[in-house]
């Protein structure tokens, strides 16, 4: 009986109706889970909606007295509908929730989570929301709205584009409803949800008075696409578009043409009533009817444009962020899941080729209707592109009043391949989608933002090597790793470093790595709050561990081949300094490798095997120098394998009559790169210099160990070499 019932509901609730309700869930995720402000410029227009709250009106374009910034030349519709929601909450709490990170902004590579939080987050925006967090999620609660709105318009919009396809509507809806980007902005407060929910919306009420006018419908398409103009401005495209859509011009049929003006004409009016005012209000009191000088004049605002070819190096970005760039556009997906999205999307476009070329059926896959949508995705792609030229803006969201009609294009490319392809395609894509949008809340966004996870001992000393380091009785260093025992100059090098506070904290350290050679010169650095931003002191409980993962990058300036020690402190950046260790020792914790490039090949060839690790290849050498100045002899080594010991090279230099009258004795590259940290068949050009008198002078090399002054067995294609000493060549120096 029960699951009779059960057959009977769900054979009740369409797949459409069942899609619905899967977006709104999984937005509300999004809304619950995301912190706040950690999206796209979510704290202005947050900002834009408290001002209008507070009953000051619209914000001004003139100053910033509203704290929207650039913003306030958004049109205002999400803010007058958030504004109305939010008004009766107190959100004076504010201030004391937006802790900012000073880290922000490094930038880390896409899936590395480092100082990806603007803001450093707490327990305080946990449920029961109140005061602040309460209003802005009752702000995001609006875009979920329109975000739903959204889907449904795409439905809409594949039956009237495609009437011959109707399975067609529910795997563009799909698209829509499960892209994480998209997901992710509509659980957020931002405008994008709304453009893409009204400008589909309009396209669907164009197509359908094209096929079905009426003055009912065109004063509805009007008002439709008057609303999308007070989302974004790239709407504003959607009226001579409509215009055209519904455009049929037969003279011979007066009255027809008479009503088709009239529709028209209402419609373009019904556009104007509804959105023109915003347009003209900017106009007469700022002289700028779109707004744009505003975000012109931001720090991303480029001071000249530049060109669209100039531009093609960012689309990457922008196609990454329109599938999905969580945060403020930096938290990425791995990247194959990009690659796998982009072959899907280029199967679409060879069935559309393929349609073109060969389908019998050509003609319903090239109408009217489809122009449209490629009109309306082409014209969005033209106005982002022509932004980028004067504004730093590669975000795929601003691409969303397409996504719709992306969104039915995408899913007819796959169908003219036939039933086969349609079905795979689309099952992976929505399977893929689906997943992302699923786990991505939990599995990429908030651990890039929230602080890291506790950790007992024994799981601390399986990811990192056990050092203990007591930073003033305060914070102990408990265990290090370092990614990669050797970099090259211009790498960046991971390090593994797990804490435990000694004691409650009230101020907030910065951890500091750094990369040191000879005389402290500093070769790379890095500084970050603990928890790569997301964990400051002050938070931590006594004995509770954790550990970072901290990228810090080796200069490209960076002498090399060489050895660096590797100091990792902590300090105050308010003005108190470093904290000591508590056995005053240096806080080098190990060493680096920076290998260098391959050396260019010696001047002179020669062979030498010393104890069957390391070979001398060659070496260069003048062969006259002058009395006075100095001038170098470079040996050429090569590891035959990893040296089992630390060797020192010695150069002796012997005059005419066979007396010792110069000694050079160090590790190798002059003392920065000892053989215990070469590689395998690496080549490392090792320089002596001299400064001797008037004479003949012959060289003679070898390696030993220290302190047993042992030499290395020499062996030369000869055979043994005597007393392990190589002769190499003599040098005239003249007076």
């Amino acid at each position: 009986m029960i699951a009779s019932k059960g057959s009977r509901f769900t054979s009740r609730v369409s797949p459409n109706a069942i899609l619905l309700i899967v977006f709104v869930l999984l937005s509300l995720m999004y809304s619950a889970t995301t912190p706040v402000f950690e999206a796209p410029d979510e704290v202005w227009h947050y900002h834009y909606i408290r001002y209008i709250a507070q009953g000051h009106g619209l914000p001004s374009l003139e100053n910033n007295e509203h704290g929207a910034y650039q913003e306030a030349a958004q049109p205002p519709l999400y803010y007058l509908l958030a504004a109305l929601v939010t008004a009766p909450i107190h959100d004076d709490d504010m201030p004391e929730l937006l802790w900012h990170n000073p880290g922000f902004g490094y930038q880390a590579v896409g899936t590395v989570n480092d100082n990806k939080n603007m803001l450093v987050h707490t327990n305080r925006e946990g449920w029961p929301w109140q005061g602040f967090t309460l209003a802005l999620h009752l702000a995001r609660l609006v875009a979920v709205a329109f975000g739903t709105l959204a889907v449904f318009a795409t439905l809409g919009l594949a039956r009237q584009a495609f009437p011959l396809h109707p399975k067609l509507a529910l795997i563009a809806a799909g698209l829509v409803a499960l892209n994480p980007q998209f997901v992710f902005i509509s659980g957020v407060a931002s405008n994008d949800s709304a453009a893409a929910a009204l400008s589909t919306a309009a396209l669907w009420s164009a197509l359908s008075q094209r096929q079905r006018p009426s003055l009912y419908r065109a004063l509805l398409t009007g008002a439709l696409i008057g609303l999308a103009w007070l989302t974004k401005t790239s709407t504003l495209l959607l009226l001579p578009l409509a215009l055209l859509a519904v455009f049929k011009f037969k003279i011979s049929n007066k009255p027809q043409l008479f009503t088709n003006l009239l529709h028209m004409a209402a419609m373009t009016g019904a556009a104007i009533a509804a959105g023109g005012w915003w347009y003209a209000r900017n106009a007469i009191l700022y002289g700028d009817p779109l707004g744009l000088g505003i975000h012109v004049n931001t720090p991303w605002g480029r001071p000249q444009p530049i060109s669209l070819v100039a531009v093609l190096p960012e689309l990457p970005k922008v196609y990454r962020s329109f599938w999905g760039a969580f945060g403020w556009g930096s938290i990425e997906l791995p990247a194959w899941v990009y690659a796998a999205l982009g072959g899907l999307v280029l199967i679409s476009l060879a069935g559309w080729l393929k349609a073109f070329a060969h389908h019998p059926t050509a003609r319903q896959w090239l109408n009217s209707s489809t122009a449209i949508l490629c009109l309306w995705c082409g014209g969005i792609l033209a106005a982002l592109l022509r932004w980028m030229t004067q504004v730093g803006a590669p975000h795929g969201r601003l691409l969303f009043p397409a996504i719709g009609a992306g969104a039915v294009l995408l899913a007819a490319g796959w169908a003219a391949w036939g039933h086969r392809v349609k079905r795979g395609a689309s099952l992976a894509a929505l399977s893929l989608l689906g997943m992302l949008a699923l786990l991505s809340p939990f599995a990429i966004i908030r651990p890039a933002l929230l602080p890291p996870s506790t950790l007992p001992e024994s799981e601390l000393y399986a990811r990192a090597d056990k050092i203990q380091m007591n930073y003033g009785d305060t914070i102990e260093l408990l265990a290090w790793k370092l990614g990669s025992p050797a970099a090259r100059p211009g790498s960046l090098v991971p390090v593994t470093l797990c804490w435990q506070a000694l004691k409650p904290m009230d101020i907030n350290y910065t951890v500091f790595i750094h990369f040191l050679g000879q005389d402290n010169l500093v070769v790379g650095a890095r500084d970050t709050w603990p928890g790569l931003g997301r964990f400051p002191t002050s938070l931590w409980q006594p004995r509770q561990a954790f550990c970072d993962v901290v990228h810090a990058r080796v200069e490209p300036w960076t002498p090399a081949p060489a050895v660096y020690a590797i100091e990792v402190g902590v300090y105050d950046a308010q003005g108190s300094g470093r904290l000591e260790l508590a056995d005053s020792s240096l806080p080098v914790v190990g060493q680096l490798i920076v290998r260098g490039v391959p050396p260019p090949a010696p001047q002179h060839s020669t062979w030498y095997d010393l104890g069957g690790q390391i070979t001398l290849e060659g070496y260069d050498a003048p062969a006259q120098a002058q009395a006075g100045q100095p001038f170098s002899l470079t040996l050429h080594w090569q590891a035959q394998a990893v040296p089992l010991d630390n060797y020192t090279v010695f150069v002796h230099v012997v005059d005419a009559s066979g007396q010792l009258v110069a000694q050079h004795d160090n590790y190798p590259h002059n003392g920065i790169y000892p053989t215990w940290a070469w590689a395998k068949d690496e080549a490392v050009a090792d320089a002596h210099t001299f400064t001797l008198p008037a004479g003949s002078y012959t060289f003679k090399v070898g390696l030993y160990q220290q302190p047993s002054d042992l030499r290395l067995p020499v062996r030369g294609q000869a055979g043994p070499v005597q007393n392990d000493i190589i002769t190499l060549t003599t040098v005239q120096v003249t007076p």
